[in-house]
């Protein structure tokens, strides 16, 4: 180890001396979260896109707004997925019944919640994506049903 008493020196000057925003840069808003940082905790952003694991940063995290913002938006879109493909579920059920047509519209129900499927995990990857970059994003209907409540 060595003793030697060290020279502060150096970090008393980067503190007075603090970069000035360059002309092309806006400056920063005060409070604002600075780039590169999340304005909550990470694993609870994630956790708030991950189904029912929504319920833990939404029933844990108390002083954090934006955590609890990606948690209500997570459980809707969870429970919106779920309602959609159970409906879509029982119509193909009820339809499988009519002979030749309801083999049809079964075909393209089955069809359409494939592309239903497809579609909920861009919009999960693209909430997630934007989340982890400090935006609230909402995604199209279930971000206004999740300000509801």
């Amino acid at each position: 180890m060595n003793n030697e008493p060290q020279d502060n020196q150096g970090t008393e000057q980067s503190a007075e001396a603090a970069p000035e925003p360059s002309a092309g840069q806006p400056e920063p808003t005060p409070g604002a979260t600075p780039a590169g940082t999340m304005q909550g905790d990470p694993v609870m952003v994630f956790l708030a896109y991950f189904g029912i694991f929504a319920l833990i940063p939404l029933l844990t995290v108390k002083d954090n707004d934006y955590v609890r913002w990606h948690a209500k938006q997570g459980l809707t879109y969870l429970v919106t997925a779920i309602v959609v493909f159970i409906a879509l579920t029982i119509a193909s059920a009820i339809f499988s019944f009519i002979p030749v047509v309801g083999g049809i519209i079964t075909t393209l129900l089955g069809l359409l919640m494939l592309l239903l499927s497809l579609g909920f995990f861009v919009l999960w990857v693209l909430a997630l994506v934007k989340a982890f970059g400090n935006e609230r994003w909402k995604i199209p209907v279930v971000g206004d049903l999740s300000e509801r409540w």
